[in-house]
């Protein structure tokens, strides 16, 4: 054998090896694919991954990161895509995959609400000439309506629309349209894009849905309704597993009614929600809501108490005691508002709310110097809300008031007006203050007057009503709270509350006998803030009168507990 011919044997010999290994790799790239085209992707993933080890190669990381996709395993499929485009080169000759690899990772980048480098993502799928550009186009909608930017989102779906021939896809889409239009506060723009999305899909429940959620936006709840129903009925006549979709709807349909407070038609619509899906927590507190308009407290606990059984939240545990112990209080069960509220702050100790309503409680209770303490430990967690903390300053003002604490309590208004220089309230509270307790007209009046000043700038007539019978003008302040009730007539959600208000300032001119005349006309509209009602600094005068406890008997205002 000659020379030549031995070096040309050696040369086989070293080559062979590279080749065995390139065909190995590329066999299981080949495996992997298939497995992956047959939706096996966790045998998919294995094989790829077996690729990998024998050589780092772009196809096996796209394969992979597909696969990881679909298994939901986004943060590893993001570092497969951009692995993918770090040894892209070394694969592949041409640009034309790239494509695919910004697609996917864009789609994974949404997936974990990543959407400003997902909607990056998709340009530069676009840019190499994605295949199917159509849904680089939806997506990058999605994520641009998930990032508010409605008009870029609505452009996108219309470029998405010019690519697209599938009637239900279009139908999507325009009903997309229709929602960035919406978002934007152009109802008659969205419902034309509803009724487009209709067009192309009849059975479109989700555009007959929206368009319903607006009509409800704009008051109109008759053409609210009937959108709700053809949706409900589309769910029921082509996919009644939609369960919790139904239970939305039928959720909406009684929030209408409530709001027009027609209870009887409000249960029965959230007894549906609850059948559709009986673990649709929002359809259980809207009940219990609904059960308390109705006086049925014990009812309303108890979906209360379901609520606390389906959560697993601490935090949201402690919220759904807070809101338990609303209903508790409003019945005037100091006792239950207290193990309520206790229970709130064992689960969230850290949420300064819980010790906010202890104070109300506290002070309901005349547990003033408690109820002090309370608001201090929750100032205490809100250092940078100046909201929150000009609230509770003028809560632990008003307690130190009627603590007795004059001085303490003025210090608290001006430090909440330090805060909010323009609240109205504030400024009446400060000027009542030093005309009834402290006697010194001059203050009282000044604050009074600054009251009345911001009170007719905001149109708050029922304030302004107030601040009137404390600057001696009793008889302006009934005349213009006449007018006012008569004014909310009509309306079954405000009339109550506006009788009520007439009541206070009947009893602060000091006409007792109308005070109690529109005590009994409140309670029998259905006035039923008891906790207030009992504690209604306004209503002093005639708390001392026997005809109170017959009026509150003959409504059967319940009695504290404590």
């Amino acid at each position: 054998m000659t020379k030549p011919t031995l070096l040309f044997i050696a040369f086989l010999l070293i080559l062979s090896p590279f080749k065995l290994i390139a065909q190995d790799f590329d066999e299981l790239n080949n495996q992997a694919f298939k497995e992956k085209e047959n939706k096996n992707y966790s045998k998919a993933l294995e094989l790829s991954t077996q690729s990998l080890n024998k050589k780092q190669n772009a196809r096996a990381y796209i394969i992979r990161a597909v696969c990881r996709y679909y298994l939901m395993d986004y943060e590893a499929a993001i570092e497969d895509c951009t692995s993918a485009l770090t040894f892209y080169s070394e694969y592949y000759t041409d640009d034309k995959e790239k494509s695919g690899i910004y697609f996917w990772r864009g789609l994974t980048y949404q997936e974990l609400e990543k959407y400003e480098p997902a909607v990056s993502d998709f340009a530069s799928a676009l840019n190499y000439n994605y295949s199917e550009p159509a849904y680089a186009y939806w997506n990058r909608g999605l994520c641009y309506y998930n990032l508010k930017k409605y008009k870029e989102s609505n452009d996108e779906y219309a470029k998405a629309i010019d690519k697209i021939s599938d009637s239900k896809e279009l139908s999507t889409l325009n009903k997309y349209r229709g929602d960035c239009y919406g978002k934007q506060g152009d109802y008659t723009k969205a419902y034309s894009f509803y009724e487009r999305a209709i067009s192309y899909n009849v059975d479109n429940y989700l555009a007959y849905w929206q368009k319903g959620f607006y009509k409800d936006q704009e008051d109109k709840y008759d053409e609210s309704m009937t959108n709700y129903n053809k949706a409900i009925n589309i769910i029921l006549t082509t996919d009644p597993s939609l369960g919790h979709d139904l239970a939305i709807l039928y959720r909406n349909k009684a929030l209408i009614y409530k709001a027009r407070v027609n209870y009887d038609s409000a249960l029965i619509a959230i007894n549906k929600s609850l059948q559709a899906d009986p673990n649709y927590t929002n359809a259980y507190k809207s009940r219990a809501e609904i059960y308390a308009a109705q006086k049925k407290y014990d009812k309303a606990r108890a979906d209360y108490t379901n609520l606390i059984s389906l959560e697993k939240d601490k935090e949201k545990i402690s919220d759904l005691y807070l809101e338990r112990s609303m209903i508790a209080m409003d019945i005037l069960d100091y006792k239950s508002t207290l193990d309520d509220l206790n229970k709130a702050i064992e689960f969230a100790p850290g949420d300064g709310m819980n010790y906010w309503h202890r104070a109300i409680l506290y002070g309901n209770k005349k547990n003033y110097q408690l109820g002090i303490k309370d608001c201090n430990t929750a100032l205490s967690k809100y250092p940078d809300d100046s909201s929150s903390t000009s609230g509770l300053t003028k809560l632990r003002a008003s307690l130190k008031d009627k603590a007795g604490d004059y001085s303490g309590a003025v210090d608290d208004y001006r430090a909440s007006l330090k805060l909010y220089p323009n609240s109205t309230g504030t400024y009446y509270n400060l000027g009542r203050l030093f005309k009834t307790k402290m006697k010194n007209d001059d203050l009282g009046d000044a604050n009074l007057e600054k009251a009345a000043e911001l009170a007719q700038k905001y149109k708050d007539t029922t304030m302004y009503c107030y601040i009137k019978v404390f600057k001696g003008e009793k008889d302006e302040a009934i005349k213009t709270m006449l007018q006012q009730t008569e004014i909310a007539k009509t309306d079954k959600a405000s009339y109550p509350s506006e009788l009520h208000n007439m009541t206070c300032i009947y009893a602060l001119a000091g006409n007792n006998i109308k005070a109690l005349e529109y005590l009994d006309r409140s309670l029998a509209a259905g006035y039923n803030s008891y906790s207030h009602l009992v504690n209604d600094r306004d209503l002093e005068s005639i708390m001392k009168l026997p005809q109170w406890k017959t009026i509150l008997a003959k409504y059967k205002v319940p009695q504290p507990k404590w």
